[in-house]
């Protein structure tokens, strides 16, 4: 977590000055996509190939509405609080996330959704609600007890006479073909087992 004149920048918060770095993506004999000088580093531990980008917290200015991708998978594959990617808060009904309030969306909602947003711990939980632009004022807090990583978003590649270009940003299961032509930039997690804990922080 990085401070700005005084307000607290969420671990997972992109900067202005960090960049994409360039990688040349190419069809392996494996029938998948690969970059031509690929590392260990380059893929997680699901196999997924990910974006190369620059890792410089505090490096121009916040950008509070969009998320760095690999910290984002960071504290996702690791089940971090997204401001300062220490241990969410847990009790008896789960793990703590603070979100968009969607229920309108389905009856049982959150429960089934997937998601890119990591949780929070309690005293994060206020800092969260403040930074992120769509949480000002249409939150609410959730607990769930099952939150298995299940898919990615990212670039899905396809050949073409032309060679390998991209045909869309979307959300890829781990377990559908197309995760092998996909350059990952969000890594989601699918909560189940929700509690709808209130709408304020002060409900804690």
């Amino acid at each position: 977590m990085s401070a700005l004149v005084g307000r607290m920048v969420p671990y997972i918060a992109a900067w202005s000055d960090e960049n994409r770095l360039p990688a040349v993506a190419v069809a392996s004999p494996m029938g998948r996509l690969r970059y031509v000088d690929e590392s260990e580093a380059d893929r997680d531990s699901n196999g997924v190939l990910w974006v190369r980008h620059d890792d410089q917290p505090g490096a121009g200015v916040p950008v509070f509405d969009e998320v760095h991708p690999l910290r984002q998978r960071h504290a996702m594959q690791n089940l971090l609080c997204q401001v300062c990617a220490q241990e969410p808060d847990r009790n008896a009904d789960g793990v703590l996330w603070v979100m968009v309030d969607n229920r309108d969306d389905w009856s049982k909602w959150p429960n089934r959704m997937l998601t890119y947003d990591a949780p929070v711990c309690a005293p994060c939980a206020r800092i969260a609600s403040r930074s992120c632009p769509a949480l000002r004022n249409r939150k609410v807090l959730i607990r769930s007890r099952t939150h298995p990583v299940m898919a990615v978003k990212g670039d899905i590649y396809a050949q073409s006479p032309a060679g390998l270009v991209v045909t869309g940003r979307d959300m890829v299961m781990l377990d559908h073909p197309m995760i092998r032509w996909t350059v990952a930039h969000q890594l989601l997690r699918r909560l189940s087992g929700c509690v709808i804990v209130g709408t304020s922080v002060d409900d804690l």
